[in-house]
């Protein structure tokens, strides 16, 4: 299961990235209505317990980027509320951002820049059928550091391209780290 990370603008010197909270109150709402259920019936099925329990882990998960233009650093947080795992790199220890393309499936990674040439600008079902691997195309915003490691920010479907492209963009110019050329624009 794909989750969703999107954008808040907390100001003109930092952008948050994070999962969103739509996201939260689906699983808050399954399980009230899991609870409710149960309630409702006076027992508490196996299964059932099994499905509130997940959905409720669901609501308390959480993963938040934080790019301030302010701060030498940049924060992730990720793991259940109130049990957060929190990681930060120095702006020092960053090299670039980038927008990567890769096929999934496909040794030969060479070929998902010639695929993402050849696509249409509005990708639709019918521009897709000719070219059926770009199914399989992923879309990831990574963080190179300098050491020559990289951490991925986002990881999405071949029509996030544009969205991923302008939010690395975004990023790069608050905080001053550079912005690779990338095969996703």
């Amino acid at each position: 299961m794909e989750i969703p990370l999107s954008e808040k603008n907390s100001g003109t010197f930092c952008i948050e990235y994070r999962i969103h909270p739509a996201f939260r109150l689906f699983f808050l709402a399954m399980t009230s209505v899991i609870l409710s259920a149960s309630t409702l019936f006076g027992t508490v099925s196996l299964p059932g317990l099994i499905a509130g329990i997940v959905s409720l882990l669901g609501a308390l998960y959480t993963e938040h980027w934080i790019f301030r233009a302010d701060e030498t650093r940049v924060s992730y947080y990720t793991g259940l509320l109130p049990f957060l795992k929190k990681i930060e790199w120095n702006k020092e220890d960053i090299a670039s951002f980038a927008v990567t393309a890769f096929m999934k499936g496909e040794i030969d990674q060479g070929k998902t820049g010639t695929l993402l040439e050849k696509m249409d600008t509005k990708i639709t079902k019918q521009s897709l059928l000719p070219f059926a691997p770009e199914l399989r195309i992923r879309i990831t915003l990574v963080m190179e550091l300098a050491d020559g490691s990289t951490v991925v920010v986002d990881d999405s479907g071949i029509r996030s391209r544009r969205r991923l492209a302008s939010l690395a963009g975004r990023i790069s110019s608050l905080t001053g780290i550079p912005l690779k050329n990338n095969p996703a624009r």
